[in-house]
């Protein structure tokens, strides 16, 4: 007689765990082998919190110096030579105002002492301190105030006119407008190329967080991506003007990407062209920089997800051919 095999619940637990492993080991060769998964974003620079507080608190402590102490009168000049430049630049004057304006600006910065330089960093946190105020103000009430206007110019129109701002309310951060108002503030008076008015590494890195999370294109390419529709306003010229208006994007990317890169040898700006690159439907540089990469960090936290978006590229590559 034959012996019967007896299932018992032990048995059936000691089938169920063998497979354990076995589930294991397939779960685990899904997650590490690559995957196409194309870029969707710009990797964003890695921001010190902490470093950011302090340089806010500096700053703080500036204005607040200047609110409690009198300015010299030749600083003072610079501050309200800045002013007029702004005003004269948001009420489109005519070119000669603006002219005139730009020049007493920078002839009020060339007869100060080194003290005084100095002194236009306390000049500058004042003028911050106004310039966010007044934008709150704005976010409130709809309303660009004669103060905003001053201190900052065509600031409200420019984030409108590139998509930064909604009804009244901007996408900037407060470190990204921070930093925004400090870079524009050293163009204005010529003295962005001095170490003494540099922005601290992670108040360079808040502003371009936001710039990759935020991209637009020139008034120029928007014109003529609109013109490429208008032209042909049906299936085919919406994907030519959705495939312009990538490119375009990917292009701006590509300027900011060099940009920081310049100031942040840390940020992997390699990673980021190749995703800006893929974003310009230009996957054959895409893979390749991927594949550079790969290359040169054959290991890495970067690895699955560089492996993940140079499958996508390649696979993006062989569709267009």
């Amino acid at each position: 007689m034959k012996s019967r095999r007896v299932i018992t619940l032990q048995s059936v637990r000691g089938q169920a765990l063998a497979l354990v492993p076995l589930a294991v080991g397939l779960l685990f060769g899904a997650l590490v082998l690559p995957r196409s998964v194309p870029p969707e974003e710009i990797p964003s620079p890695t921001i010190d919190a902490r470093l950011l507080t302090r340089v806010e608190a500096e700053d703080d402590a500036r204005a607040a110096r200047v609110a409690t102490s009198e300015l010299s009168s030749r600083v003072r000049a610079v501050g309200s030579g800045f002013r007029a430049f702004n005003e004269a630049e948001a009420t489109q004057a005519d070119e000669a105002t603006i002219s005139r304006a730009r020049d007493a600006m920078i002839q009020s910065l060339r007869v100060l002492s080194d003290a005084e330089v100095g002194a236009l960093l306390d000049l500058r946190a004042y003028e911050l301190r106004t310039f966010l105020a007044e934008v709150r103000r704005f976010e409130q009430t709809g309303n660009v105030s004669d103060e905003l206007v001053q201190v900052g110019g065509t600031f409200i129109s420019r984030m409108q006119k590139v998509g930064w701002c909604t009804g009244h309310r901007l996408a900037m951060s407060d470190d990204a407008r921070r930093a925004a108002f400090k870079t524009t503030w050293n163009h204005t008076l010529s003295v962005d190329s001095s170490p003494r008015f540099a922005l601290t590494l992670d108040e360079y890195r808040a502003l371009y967080a936001f710039y990759f999370t935020h991209p637009h294109i020139s008034d120029a390419e928007r014109a003529r991506i609109e013109a490429t529709f208008e032209r042909s306003p049906d299936a085919v010229g919406r994907e030519r003007a959705l495939e312009a208006a990538e490119k375009a994007t990917g292009g701006w990317l590509l300027g900011k990407i060099t940009e920081l890169a310049k100031i942040d040898p840390t940020y992997p700006a390699p990673l980021a062209r190749a995703a800006a690159f893929f974003m310009r439907r230009d996957y054959q540089a895409s893979a390749g920089i991927y594949q550079g990469w790969l290359d040169d960090h054959p290991g890495g936290l970067w690895t699955l997800r560089v492996q993940n978006h140079l499958r996508a590229a390649i696979l993006a590559e062989g569709a267009t051919k």
